[in-house]
């Protein structure tokens, strides 16, 4: 996974807060993004709308959409305080393949599927 670039934070009223770059993210929320997209690469909902583009290349941290990394920080900050602070990249893992298990009740699974735009999105 490319961990190059940045993703745009925007407030609710739609104004650029900033961006966020890989290297702002701590370890768990590393190890959960990283385990979205190993998981996800390769599935049906990834392939890019355009059919002759077929699987995207070189997908990665910066194709996130802004609203769904906003939701991705909020679960795991959210996760972390229900079941303490583990702060590795591989308990961010578990918590992406556990989600997607349904072995976390208050964090049903998620569908990542790539948007019209080539970005990123969860459902």
């Amino acid at each position: 996974m490319d961990t190059s670039g940045s993703v745009r934070q925007y407030d609710n009223a739609g104004g650029l807060m900033g961006a966020l770059a890989w290297t702002d993210l701590d370890p768990f929320t590393q190890g959960y993004i990283e385990a979205l997209f190993a998981s996800s690469v390769g599935t049906p909902e990834f392939w890019v709308n355009d059919a002759e583009a077929g699987y995207p290349e070189g997908i990665g941290f910066s194709d996130l959409a802004p609203e769904p990394l906003a939701a991705i920080l909020a679960d795991c900050e959210r996760f972390v305080k229900l079941f303490g602070e583990w702060p590795l990249a591989d308990h961010g893992k578990h918590f992406w393949l556990g989600r997607q298990k349904d072995k976390h009740p208050d964090f049903p699974p998620l569908t990542p599927r790539m948007g019209d735009d080539g970005k990123v999105y969860l459902s």
